[in-house]
């Protein structure tokens, strides 16, 4: 794959995530989202030590087999591996490093657009 596809690639996905992270809606309350939120996000506890079993409780929740949570979390180690890749942060113009995830959710004009159609 071209650099500059996977560059785009990670773009498009980090700002998926941004928007899934930073929206205030209860991603488990539908299958739908959920499973969304599985591959784009993740519901296994990021960092050792937490004891977030939120996967298994939404397994449980829509009757997803052991073979589909395997899949949901190898499509989630995808999307997390192009992110990762892409690296974890941008420069602003000042020269000031900081994570994608704040630098890109004041700027997401479909964030803006967002907001405008809930007023």
């Amino acid at each position: 794959m071209e650099a500059g596809v996977t560059a785009d690639l990670a773009e498009a996905l980090q700002s998926v995530y941004d928007c899934m992270v930073f929206d205030s809606r209860d991603w488990g309350a539908s299958r739908r989202d959920a499973w969304l939120y599985a591959i784009v996000v993740g519901w296994d506890a990021d960092e050792a030590g937490e004891t977030d079993d939120a996967m298994a409780e939404l397994a449980a929740r829509y009757c997803w087999t052991d073979e589909t949570v395997e899949r949901l979390r190898r499509m989630h180690a995808a999307v997390a591996g192009v992110l990762a890749a892409a690296g974890p942060a941008e420069r602003r113009p000042d020269g000031v490093e900081l994570p994608t995830a704040i630098l890109r959710v004041g700027s997401a004009p479909d964030l803006a657009d967002r907001r405008s159609e809930r007023s």
